[in-house]
């Protein structure tokens, strides 16, 4: 009796793993394909919109003071205004140009830390636990705006007053967390919050371009859905933990450099025959 309930007990853990993975499996299908549609758009807008910026700021140039100087200068804004967007979108899309290096991930972290301090409210208390040694190969300005883009949306659930922690470790190099990562060892920075938390029921559309839980009167941006592009384009993912009670938990998985132990052995002279 004992090794039946035993059974049926892991096996019903199997299944929930299944499950899991199954779920895990169709929102990144739909990610890739919300990416694949955002690089279409992004090459679609960029050759509409660049020569539109072109003849607009070389009729500005040579427009005399007036009505019609006004006018150019309107059509501009609106175009850069457009340009931004279309950051947004290539961002999105996984077609933003990088400046990879190696660098300690520690090193990283710490150089975010500084940016988001300055930017939180006195009664946010920011905490960090960086101890976990290793190099990754990243933009660093890219990962900071990652960061700096998940302390912001912490912000924005806690108000005026909680705890923003911060931390890295290395995690399991035997499994992939998720099916998008190749197995190997990662770095999992973890951005938590004491704040209002993120319903279940919508935690698979946060990423998505203008999602927002905050109602008709909220901020709709590409905030977490470029941070997303962000680090999908360095091999990574980014993911909300499960989390109990208060506050939101988002993981950032970087591959970590393995340099390789052993040289290559050099190949054995020959003799002469």
């Amino acid at each position: 009796m004992l090794v039946y309930y035993l059974g049926h007990f892991f096996s019903q853990i199997e299944m929930k793993e299944d499950l899991s993975w199954e779920r895990e499996r169709r929102w990144l299908e739909k990610m890739e394909a919300l990416s694949a549609t955002a690089r279409g758009i992004a090459h679609d807008l960029n050759n509409v919109l660049t020569p539109i910026l072109m003849n607009a700021e070389m009729a500005l140039a040579q427009a005399p003071e007036g009505s019609l100087r006004t006018f150019l200068e309107q059509i501009l804004e609106a175009a850069e205004r457009a340009k931004k967007l279309l950051g947004h979108i290539t961002a999105f899309g996984r077609q933003m140009q990088m400046e990879r290096r190696p660098v300690e991930v520690a090193e990283l972290l710490r150089g975010a830390i500084e940016r988001i301090r300055p930017t939180l409210p006195p009664g946010i208390e920011l905490r960090e636990e960086i101890r976990s040694p290793g190099t990754v190969m990243a933009d660093p300005p890219q990962i900071e705006k990652v960061l700096l883009d998940l302390a912001e949306n912490a912000v924005q659930a806690m108000g005026e007053e909680g705890t923003l922690e911060i931390s890295v470790e290395e995690v399991d190099p035997r499994s992939a967390p998720f099916p998008s990562m190749v197995p190997g060892p990662y770095f999992r920075i973890r951005v938590m919050d004491t704040g209002c938390g993120i319903n279940p029921a919508v935690k698979d559309l946060v990423f998505d371009p203008y999602f927002t839980t905050r109602g008709a009167d909220g901020r709709r941006g590409w905030g977490l859905s470029v941070a997303y592009g962000i680090v999908r384009n360095h091999e990574g993912a980014l993911r909300i933990a499960d989390q109990k009670g208060e506050g939101t938990i988002f993981d950032l998985f970087l591959p970590k450099m393995v340099q390789k132990s052993l040289e290559e052995p050099s190949p054995l002279p020959k003799g002469k025959e």
